[in-house]
């Protein structure tokens, strides 16, 4: 039987240890990062504010995300 590699009772798997998945979730952030800085030009040049405030604020939250995948893959996670 295969042995559980996951985290201590209510604290999930350290990232270090599915570095697939990391590099599965860096693609998938940057990609709706780029979407959403795209779909917020689109949004400004239609005069559309809201919408384009809204991808922005998406934009800098899957950036960050992508950030944070990506320092976690390189090793610089410290706690």
């Amino acid at each position: 039987m295969k042995p559980y590699i996951g985290g201590s009772g209510n604290r999930p798997a350290p990232l270090s240890e599915h570095p697939k998945q990391n590099k599965v979730l860096l693609v998938i952030n940057i990609v709706l990062c780029l979407a959403s800085i795209g779909l917020a030009v689109g949004y400004y040049c239609y005069s559309d504010y809201e919408l384009t405030v809204c991808m922005l604020l998406m934009a800098l939250v899957t950036g960050y995300n992508a950030f944070l995948v990506g320092r976690t893959l390189r090793g610089g996670r410290k706690k």
